[in-house]
């Protein structure tokens, strides 16, 4: 079941000092991009981590701030499968980003440019 082994993954974003976050990152994606029927899924759990952003902005690179970047890329592409996309938006635009890693907020502007060219 790929939603439960989504779930986990998101769940051990909660760890605190975790040094696996690229790890985690690269498997969101990974079961995100091949699994079709999870995509839905998987960007409402993205979705939650992006507005989650606080807890996630003080970590150093290759901690779990990289799920972020993992998740930006994921709603971005899938938009289509986002209920309220301009709340996720608004929370990519949150000031917190400024505390991500420069190749994490570059993902989330990509993001956020797929995001506003589908809302208009």
């Amino acid at each position: 079941n790929f939603e439960w082994y989504l779930t986990v993954l998101v769940e051990l974003t909660k760890m605190e000092n975790t040094r696996e976050g690229r790890r985690l990152a690269n498997q969101m994606l990974d079961v995100s991009i091949r699994v079709k029927t999870l995509r839905p899924f998987a960007v409402r759990q993205m979705a939650v981590l992006i507005e989650n952003l606080e807890k996630f902005s003080k970590s150093e690179k290759d901690g779990i701030c990289e799920v972020i970047g993992a998740a930006g890329w994921l709603v971005g592409e899938f938009h289509e499968h986002l209920q309220d996309k301009e709340k996720v938006l608004r929370d990519i635009f949150s000031p917190k980003v400024l505390n991500l890693p420069p190749h994490i907020q570059t993902t989330l502007v990509q993001a956020s440019i797929k995001l506003y060219g589908s809302i208009i």
